[in-house]
């Protein structure tokens, strides 16, 4: 049976309510013939006063009641440590921040390649922000060959970073602290890590580590920094309390290592080089973060069934930003995803492919592809408000469209001519608009193939409706463009033939059709063979984007043309 107050509801909780409900029972208590015992209710009388000292007192009773209780579930939990402390309870650990990758293309002149040139792993390159990039593999340029392309990664080795011994927590748990490294912790090397001169490694949880496996977590402790946690003696060996713990660290910049491309310049041996975007950085998993991932992990048990599954998994991995999942049929699947910050980089898709692999059925078919940016074009007339100049509207329009569609939105998301002008209408320095031209590039979806192809530029002349596409590709750079909707010519003889347009990767090609299809495209990427196929759709302008796929529709101030009236 429930405890009932029957001086208090459980909503009267405040100081004047407390206080109010209090006197009022003081004042109605009576004596055995019925009389008011107490008539006086000012501040001068010493009930009254006494009565208010305990209704500030339960009022901030109240208040810690409510915050223990906010902190005690996830979904309403609003620090940090209670969030961190949730996911222990599931053995969800905070990810440490992740390094972001990229391709540095080296080049040289044909008359400098009579001899090979070996790019050695480790070495390191600076980007424009200073940040420190080290080259993850030993990559050889052969002789009379002018490009190659090495992967690199955004950190920097510190060499003897760690130098702590065991200690004890008020639990009783072995942990050793690690000082000065916060935010900007990446990883361990495995194999210079010791306690007590015995090599240990990282790993997400204990639950599969035996008593002699010498494992650690890392774990974020309340002081906001990094603690390194030891087994138990029964998942985990326990070291000794006091043992000491020494061993490099690699530091990253997190996000601010997904940089955009020409970020890295220079020249190597007589090869100038410039990285192509890099992306997948990401900072230590935050608040929000957190809060997301941790029912991800409980939902998902580690395993993947269902097609959601699949999804929530790879949003698990902490270079992914989206996820989106295409059925083909049966265990047939295609993964999408976007890396942090944007960017395709190196290895991304091969790590969630093998991620997957390990926690899918044996007889899943599984390919992962980066999900496109598909640019947004945009012709608009402003008319600005009084006393506003052109600067000043262009750059609040450009700012509202850029938050509105970034290049790590959500993917197969649809763009509505209403919104845009919605948008841009309720910007402080718009007076009135009308949107002359908008259209989403198309997005070439694989038919045949493993490797992804571009729009790079697209420009719409006239069309008629809504048609598709399809690109087959003769060589690894020569295609061809042929309608899949009825779009047809005729021969001298009368009989009807599907025209095709050839095109290179790389150059405008101009596709044409007598039904009013009319457009300039350029298509970019590599990897191509003969034989692999895309399908693509283009649609009427000055309409709803309906035809999202597994792309990002995306805001690109290159393809904004604002002809602005400014009202003096």
């Amino acid at each position: 049976m429930a405890i009932q107050n029957p001086w208090l509801s459980p909503l009267e909780r405040g100081y004047q309510q407390i206080k109010q409900k209090l006197v009022d029972k003081l004042l109605a208590l009576k004596d055995k013939e019925g009389n008011t015992l107490i008539t006086d209710n000012t501040e001068g009388n010493i009930l009254v006063l006494i009565l208010s000292l305990f209704s500030g007192i339960a009022e901030v009773i109240h208040v810690y009641i409510d915050n223990v209780a906010r902190e005690t579930f996830l979904t309403s939990a609003r620090r940090y440590d209670s969030v961190v402390k949730h996911g222990r309870l599931v053995d969800y650990h905070p990810k440490a921040a992740i390094a972001a990758l990229c391709d540095v293309v080296f080049t040289r002149s044909i008359t400098d390649s009579i001899n090979p040139l070996t790019i050695p792993q480790g070495l390191t390159l600076n980007d424009d922000n200073g940040n420190t990039w080290m080259a993850l593999t030993r990559v050889t340029m052969p002789a009379n060959t002018s490009q190659v392309t090495v992967p690199f990664i955004q950190h920097q080795l510190i060499t003897n970073g760690i130098s702590t011994t065991v200690g004890k927590d008020e639990k009783g748990n072995l942990k050793a602290s690690l000082s000065g490294i916060q935010s900007g912790y990446e990883h361990l090397s495995s194999n210079d890590v010791k306690v007590g001169g015995v090599a240990y490694s990282e790993v997400e949880t204990f639950a599969y580590s035996k008593p002699t496996d010498t494992h650690f977590i890392i774990e974020s402790n309340s002081a906001g920094g990094l603690d390194m946690v030891f087994g138990d003696g029964v998942f985990g060996k326990k070291p000794l309390v006091g043992q000491s713990v020494t061993g490099n660290i690699y530091i990253t910049q997190g996000a601010r290592g997904n940089i955009s491309p020409a970020a890295i310049t220079g020249t190597y041996e007589g090869c100038s080089y410039s990285n192509l975007s890099g992306g997948g950085g990401s900072d230590y998993e935050d608040f929000e973060t957190l809060k997301k991932r941790i029912p991800l992990s409980v939902k998902t048990l580690g395993v993947a069934i269902t097609k959601q599954d699949y999804i929530d998994l790879t949003q698990q991995i902490p270079e992914v930003s989206q996820a989106a999942l295409e059925y083909i049929c049966g265990r047939k699947l295609n993964i999408y995803i976007s890396a942090m910050g944007g960017g395709q980089p190196s290895g991304l898709t091969s790590k969630v492919l093998n991620y997957l692999r390990l926690r899918s059925p044996m007889n899943t078919w599984l390919k992962v592809y980066f999900a496109e940016q598909s640019k947004m074009v945009l012709k608009v007339d402003v008319v600005g408000k009084p006393s506003y100049k052109s600067d000043d509207i262009r750059n609040s329009i450009v700012s509202a469209l850029s938050k509105a569609y970034p290049i790590d939105g959500p993917i197969g998301g649809k763009v509505r001519l209403s919104d845009i002008y919605a948008l841009i209408d309720n910007q402080p320095p718009v007076d009135y608009l009308h949107i002359k031209t908008f259209y989403v590039m198309p997005w070439p979806k694989v038919i045949f193939g493993n490797a992804q192809l571009t729009v790079n530029d697209f420009n719409i002349k006239s069309t008629n409706g809504q048609a598709k596409y399809l690109v087959e590709f003769i060589t690894g750079s020569q295609f061809r463009i042929l309608p899949q909707d009825n779009i047809t010519t005729f021969s001298s003889n009368q009989e009807a033939s599907y025209q095709q347009f050839e095109g290179t990767l790389g150059q405008s090609l101009n596709v044409n059709y007598p039904n009013g299809f009319d457009f300039d495209i350029q298509l970019g990427g590599k990897g191509f063979h003969g034989g692999y196929k895309y399908e693509f759709t283009v649609a009427d302008t000055n309409s709803d984007y309906e035809q999202a796929g597994f792309n990002i529709p995306v805001f690109d101030v290159n393809n904004l043309t604002l002809n602005i009236t400014e009202t003096t």
